[in-house]
């Protein structure tokens, strides 16, 4: 965490990560997914912009979508050798899976944007 002020300081709220403990793993064909390990952190959570929304492939841009903002790393999923699915962020009461994420390493104020869109209310 960084020790000089920005606009996440004054913003932050307390959002939940929940993520992957793992790698997902295949038996028969069949993903096998973690379990998941909740992360407490604060963030500054924001409506992302029609500008922000272009940084997105096509086919997910109606999606409702937040810009977060965190000093704490955030994740989202892979596809290398062991692919981890993305993180999910429990932010008043909904969950947002991370579909984009940028780290900004800036020597003073590193931080990670990332882009979260909000999920069914029937997801698991």
């Amino acid at each position: 965490m960084s020790s000089g002020k920005s606009a996440i300081d004054g913003f932050d709220v307390p959002i939940t990560v929940n993520r992957p403990s793992g790698p997902i793993t295949y038996v028969k064909g069949r993903a096998v997914v973690p379990a998941v390990t909740a992360i407490q952190m604060q963030a500054s959570v924001q409506q992302a912009s029609a500008d922000n929304l272009l940084l997105l492939p096509e086919a997910i841009r109606n999606n409702e979508t937040k810009r977060i903002y965190s000093y704490e790393e955030i994740r989202t999923a892979t596809d290398e050798a062991d692919p981890t699915d993305a993180d999910i962020i429990i932010y008043d009461g909904e969950s947002w899976r991370v579909v984009m994420v940028d780290k900004y390493k800036m020597g003073t104020l590193d931080h990670w944007r990332v882009f979260a869109q909000k999920l069914d209310t029937d997801h698991n």
